[in-house]
């Protein structure tokens, strides 16, 4: 969902991903660079007609410049807001913000690369930070991380509700992944 004056507006799976590739690329994007993003190898790309299509029907939801596009206003993502967390070591607000994978249905490479990345870092930041909280909201997050959930449990205190849940996980995703 994309917010503007105001308003609301879902948005349509590609431009999700075209505002996912602003995002990524604050200063601007090329058409070619934006085509790498959204297209996957061996699917054709679009060509500057379709590209200004796409944009054109942008525009009726969120300001965006001419090539190289980018928003044509100052603006804020949870993506963001979640990255800088991440940079101040704010891992409890970092996973706050996670609340699901970064447009789990596309395809597009850019998206999936952002995606993989993101997800990589939080979990590294969360592990690292042995913060019993965070990687246990975390490991709700991403289900089946045998490696959180036995962070989680190794850091969750005797008494505590949540440990029970974590110590089942461990167990049945140490069975479902035949690790000793």
């Amino acid at each position: 969902v994309a917010r503007y004056e105001g308003k609301s507006n879902p948005l349509p799976q590609r431009l999700a991903e075209v505002t996912a590739a602003l995002v990524a690329n604050p200063d601007g994007i090329a058409l070619e660079a934006l085509n790498d993003y959204l297209v996957p190898d061996g699917q054709e790309p679009f060509t500057k007609s379709g590209m200004r299509a796409m944009m054109t029907r942008m525009r009726k939801i969120l300001p965006v410049s001419d090539a190289p596009y980018r928003f044509a206003v100052p603006f804020s993502s949870d993506l963001l807001e979640l990255r800088t967390h991440l940079a101040k070591r704010e891992v409890r607000q970092a996973v706050a913000l996670y609340r699901s994978a970064l447009l789990p249905q596309s395809q597009a490479p850019g998206l999936v690369e952002e995606r993989l990345n993101l997800e990589e870092e939080l979990r590294q930041a969360a592990l690292e930070a042995r913060d019993a909280d965070a990687l246990f909201s975390l490991s709700e997050r991403l289900v089946d991380d045998l490696e959180c959930w036995e962070g989680a449990a190794e850091l969750l205190l005797p008494g505590d509700p949540r440990l029970t849940v974590a110590r089942a996980r461990v167990r049945r995703l140490r069975e479902a992944y035949q690790v000793g």
